[in-house]
């Protein structure tokens, strides 16, 4: 009888040959940057109920919890006075549905972000770039991007916006890693207790599509994975590359016991 082969050395070849296939990899893209949106909070007295639900529908967000999250939001939409709290409100509903993937919501909540938004404000072509973005149009979305940074060059959302737009444009001619992680090292330095988690996520996943990936498994390392527990995929795929299987095999069985599905193939890997 053939003997197979068992241990980590068994895992490691056949989680090299299911990842350096080609094709998985290049579609990770989409999976990176979706997750990674965040919405922004808001400070104006007129508009105390909608801020204090707001602020609630950001932390619900941002522990998991997304149906609370949209119900929040909706109420902070709902009893906004001033045409900031209601753009912010609209804005945040609509990087929640963006990263749930339900776009025809996202787009609708943009749209009202932007009957809000001031003509001379960054908010103004940075939600215009946001629904370009949503429906493919990537030059428009670039320029109205940086258009935006131009207005607000250290604004936490441009630098943000850059940084995603880099990673998630699935057009080689609009995408580059390293651009990516020159926003996202701008945007660590501007955040606050809401974005803080976000930033991170952002670089880490740059530095990994410009092959940085010590970098990208180190911050990732500085992030509370309990509570962002998708990471551990990404950590997972950052310690393929440094030759790490054994701790990538573990990193992939925790993704799995957070409630997430690696899928048949990649399930049946782990286990063997």
């Amino acid at each position: 009888m053939e003997n197979k082969p068992t241990g980590p050395e068994s895992f490691k070849d056949k989680v090299s040959g299911y990842f350096k296939g080609g094709s998985k990899l290049g579609k990770l893209r989409n999976f990176v940057i979706i997750a990674l949106v965040i919405g922004l909070s808001f400070y104006t007295s007129l508009d105390n109920s909608s801020i204090d639900q707001n602020n609630a529908g950001l932390d619900s967000y941002n522990s998991g919890n997304y149906e609370d999250a949209v119900s929040q939001l909706e109420n902070a939409l709902d009893a906004a006075v001033t045409p900031d709290a209601k753009m912010n409100a609209s804005l945040n509903l609509a990087y929640v549905y963006t990263s749930e993937l339900q776009y025809d919501e996202a787009l609708k909540y943009f749209e009202i972000a932007l009957e809000h938004a001031a003509k001379n404000s960054y908010q103004y072509p940075l939600i215009t770039g946001e629904i370009a973005m949503v429906e493919g149009d990537y030059a428009k979305a670039k320029e109205n991007y940086l258009a935006a940074h131009t207005i607000s060059p250290k604004e936490f959302q441009t630098l943000n916006a850059l940084t995603l737009f880099y990673l998630n444009a699935d057009d080689d001619s609009y995408y580059n890693p390293q651009e990516a992680v020159k926003y996202a090292l701008e945007s660590m330095d501007r955040t606050d207790q809401y974005t803080a988690e976000t930033a991170k996520e952002n670089l880490s996943v740059a530095y990994f599509a410009n092959q940085q990936y010590q970098d990208a498994l180190d911050t990732m390392n500085q992030m509370d994975l309990e509570v962002a527990s998708y990471m551990y995929y990404w950590v997972a795929l950052a310690q393929i590359e440094l030759e790490d299987f054994e701790g990538a095999k573990q990193s992939f069985i925790k993704y799995q016991q957070a409630g997430y599905d690696l899928g048949p193939e990649l399930s049946e890997l782990i286990s063997s």
